[in-house]
């Protein structure tokens, strides 16, 4: 079954709108061109503030560079009515060209706000909070010391772990965090994600089962999340970057609102240790292995720091 949908503006009426959309995300936002106002579209409510905090996206053009469109929405429904995908078309409002601009796919139930109501009123669709990206050109023994301090912190550990030719979610202790953290089979990292929490923290498969659930599960919970490393060469010279993330306040309502105070201790804690352990020459929120550095960057980054200080 299927049904077709060419939204117009809730307070208005009117259905010219400028239109700004992360296509790998599946979430968008629209501005209405005769109020102003502006709508996230269809679930977008959901991710938009999470995924936005790396880059606001530009508003979308058609091939005669205009920006103003009309939409339409085709869902395909299932058997009892829900919405399984939403295919997102635009149609210039100056050349009248028609392009098909995202698949949303659907994996819950009920979907009748996606019918009802595509379009969600949303006064500033440009909300920033205190989202933190550490990176650190180290080694996993590095990385276990980092997992060891935090435990010492109080912090407890759930991973997603290599088990065979799998990954399965667990609970690890502080020497399991550390093991999985300096384990390898072949090339291999034998985990994908950990993330370090204070007190406790049910972290289910369903909450992290995509890359868009994953990013907002860890942004809106008071946890400390450690990446696997990306493998980085340059020549015949290879290092490993490690990503470290958090954020001490969250989006709730379309409203920014600060993480506890003893969260907000513990990240603080965190950011002043690396600072004595590494060195942070390639900038702010770096922290590196010097010997690893130096082997990868050599003297590139020391004027720079020193101008720094």
């Amino acid at each position: 079954m299927t049904k077709q949908l060419e939204p117009a503006c809730p307070k208005c009426g009117e259905d010219v709108f400028e239109l700004r959309m992360l296509k790998d995300e599946e979430v968008a936002a629209v501005r209405c061109l005769a109020c102003g106002r502006h709508f996230l579209l269809l679930d977008s409510e959901d991710y938009w503030f999470d995924v936005i905090q790396s880059g606001y996206p530009r508003p979308t053009h058609c091939l005669c560079r205009s920006s103003l469109f009309h939409l339409q929405l085709d869902y395909d429904l299932r058997d009892d009515g829900d919405v399984e995908r939403v295919k997102v078309t635009t149609r210039c409002a100056a050349c009248h060209k028609a392009q098909r601009r995202m698949n949303i796919g659907i994996d819950y139930s009920p979907t009748k706000k996606l019918l009802a109501r595509p379009l969600t009123p949303c006064k500033n669709p440009e909300i920033l909070y205190d989202l933190k990206e550490l990176t650190l050109y180290a080694t996993g023994a590095d990385i276990a010391r980092v997992a060891g301090y935090l435990a010492e912190q109080g912090c407890s550990f759930v991973g997603v772990v290599r088990e065979q030719d799998d990954w399965s979610l667990r609970k690890l202790s502080r020497g399991q965090a550390a093991e999985v953290i300096t384990k390898k089979v072949s090339y291999l990292q034998h985990y994908h994600q950990l993330y370090a929490h204070p007190g406790r923290l049910a972290v289910t498969e369903a909450a992290i089962s995509t890359h868009k659930k994953e990013d907002a599960f860890w942004k809106r919970h008071e946890v400390i999340r450690i990446h696997s490393p990306t493998a980085m060469v340059w020549g015949s010279r290879t290092g490993q970057l490690y990503y470290i993330n958090f954020c001490n306040e969250f989006i709730d309502g379309q409203k920014v609102t600060a993480k506890s105070s003893r969260f907000r201790k513990l990240t603080a804690g965190l950011v002043d240790w690396l600072g004595q352990q590494f060195v942070s020459w390639r900038g702010s929120d770096c922290f590196d292995n010097e010997q690893v550095h130096q082997r990868l960057f050599g003297r590139k980054f020391l004027a720079a720091a020193r101008n720094r200080k």
